[in-house]
């Protein structure tokens, strides 16, 4: 089963959406449910923070490529909460590991 990730020290959370079906453009599931090892793929989950209860899935966030950084951009849909990651980050374990390392560090 899938932790919600929590992004920031203010709580900002991550959350998987409660059906994959729901991303796939033909209406077929996408594989099994998340969980650490999972690579990240757009869209990456739900801002758990931003709940829109006439659109439910509006808060959807997504990983930006920036070209000429050592960093992507993880990006809400809502409300444009930014968070910068390293690159190197594949799945949800190492985004899981990373967060928790820089909300830990002062």
């Amino acid at each position: 089963m899938f932790t919600p990730i929590m992004l920031t020290a203010w709580g900002d959370m991550l959350v998987p959406p409660q059906e994959r079906r729901i991303f796939s453009r033909n209406d077929e599931m996408q594989g099994p449910l998340l969980n650490d090892y999972a690579d990240l793929k757009n869209p990456l989950g739900v801002h758990e923070n931003c709940p829109n209860e006439k659109k439910p899935y509006s808060a959807l966030i997504f990983r930006h490529t920036v070209t000429i950084a050592p960093y992507d951009i993880i990006v809400c849909a809502l409300c444009e909460l930014r968070i910068m990651i390293p690159k190197e980050i594949r799945t949800y374990g190492s985004l899981r590991e990373y967060c928790h390392d820089k909300i830990k560090t002062p």
